[in-house]
């Protein structure tokens, strides 16, 4: 008798968190993007679609840009993706810090 080979998983990215829930309450907004001179995209984010709203700002380097872009376009064979990034929140107009 033949013994079979011991099956091997791929092992999962140690920096790899568990997939978020979904969050439930999502609005409408809209999405601006932007590159610096040293390649740092800044997505801007609006949420709502009234003018005062809040804002969230993520950025990245051009190398987590480009994880990003992988992973939107499926090319990771992964259906999770850690993207370090950087964030910025601006509530919206009368909801911020006193």
């Amino acid at each position: 008798m033949t013994a079979l080979p011991e099956a091997t998983a791929e092992p999962e990215a140690p920096d790899a968190p568990p997939a978020p829930a979904m969050i439930p309450g999502v609005v409408d907004g809209t999405v601006t993007t932007s590159t610096d001179a040293e390649g740092n995209v800044s997505f801007h984010i609006a949420v709502g679609d009234t003018p005062g709203g809040a804002y969230v700002e993520f950025i990245l380097t051009g190398e987590h840009a480009g994880r990003l872009g992988s992973a939107l376009l499926g090319a990771t064979g992964r259906p999770d993706v850690l993207v370090p990034c950087s964030v910025g929140i601006r509530p919206a107009s009368g909801h911020g810090a006193r």
